[in-house]
């Protein structure tokens, strides 16, 4: 129950790391046939990733993962002001040396008329930057993207960035089609490789390479590319699963919990939200004891995000949405995925309602 930590591998990519691995006998960057042989499988995984969000082969640069990605595009351009979604992840978060935080509504969406007051106050203070995460890691919120876009291209030199990490595989994304001026990627969330992902970019958008080297990446990212993991993504995003299902699965298991009991708050539960996650509070239960009497009875489950060094907290993201302690803090993240059934959610479910009837007895 915790696939927006990291997803268990989907089997084509461990067949094309294989494959790979007997393959790709040269350096990328090597002239002679060996290394030109797997450039050729570098440039071909390249293209499939494009393809798979509808956007240019060129727009592609790799990066060892999201947390690279967010940190290139914010500290690798001259930005005079960001405006920062306050529910985005933590590597874009604190890859700020200064931001202005957007607000977001208690279901965690961004506040379309604040975001356009700021825009009339700074978008003549230089180059600005708009960052959203989008579906949200913690709570599955997905923001309205088309009409960020709308607001910030009224102005010049007003771009859009989007953290779409958990958006593979989930959710339509259309680079071209949404304008979005960066995009970044990470390929472990939906069944691919982990220290793999990608930073989209159009040409609008120039970022000073953060690694200095041999210029790899048309020196937008020195170090030689992590051709295994590049080609083990390109497997598993030619056999991406369609997820859809388990949207109808989790509305169900929102709706026997919420009636188990009936003062718990699903989190975002008002907002559009992507299919495999459900964010819900138990009421008077710290999400710490319920992480611990969950995996004690068989579930992996977060009260947050996977990234914050094992810690269990309330969470910032939960928190800018809810900003009762008391209710913040009994948050808990259940996110499904490939491998998972229906029945995998039943039992959950009854497990969930046991600890809550439990503690609630204790009391």
């Amino acid at each position: 129950m915790d696939y927006n930590a990291t997803a268990p591998p989907l089997p084509a990519y461990l067949e094309g790391i294989s494959h790979t691995m007997q393959m790709a006998l040269g350096n990328s960057s090597s002239v002679h046939h060996w290394g030109q042989n797997t450039r050729r499988l570098l440039e071909r995984a390249r293209k499939t990733l494009a393809e798979s969000i509808e956007a240019h082969p060129d727009h592609v640069v790799f990066t060892s993962g999201g947390t690279e990605g967010n940190n290139h595009l914010l500290r690798g351009a001259p930005w005079h002001v960001v405006l920062m979604d306050p529910t985005a992840h933590d590597s874009a978060f604190k890859a700020l040396e200064k931001g202005e935080m957007l607000k977001v509504s208690e279901s965690g969406v961004i506040d379309l008329a604040h975001l356009e007051k700021k825009l009339s106050t700074c978008a003549d203070q230089g180059l600005v930057l708009i960052s959203v995460n989008s579906p949200n890691n913690e709570t599955g919120v997905i923001q309205p993207l088309e009409d960020i876009v709308r607001l910030a291209h009224a102005y010049d030199h007003v771009f859009v960035h989007v953290d779409a990490s958990q958006a593979l595989g989930k959710v339509p994304l259309s680079f071209s089609k949404l304008a979005i001026d960066a995009m970044t990627l990470c390929a472990h969330k939906m069944g691919g490789p982990q220290g793999i992902g990608a930073l989209v970019l159009r040409e609008t958008i120039s970022l000073q390479s953060l690694m200095r080297g041999g210029g790899q990446e048309k020196s937008r990212r020195s170090g030689t590319e992590n051709i295994m993991a590049i080609c083990g993504w390109q497997a598993a995003l030619e056999n991406m699963p369609d997820l859809q299902h388990l949207r109808k699965w989790h509305d169900h298991l929102e709706t026997v919990l919420r009636t188990a009991a009936p003062e718990s708050v699903v989190v975002g539960g008002q907002a559009p939200r992507v299919c495999n996650t459900t964010n819900i509070t138990m009421p008077g239960v710290p999400n710490h004891t319920q992480v611990m009497s969950l995996d004690l009875a068989g579930f992996a489950v977060s009260a947050g995000s996977a990234c914050s060094s094992g810690k269990v907290s309330i969470s910032r993201v939960i928190k800018a949405m809810i900003p009762q302690d008391y209710v913040a803090e009994t948050a808990l993240r259940i996110s499904s995925g490939w491998q998972t059934t229906q029945s995998d959610l039943d039992h959950f479910s009854k497990a969930w309602i046991q600890l809550f009837n439990q503690t609630r007895q204790n009391k």
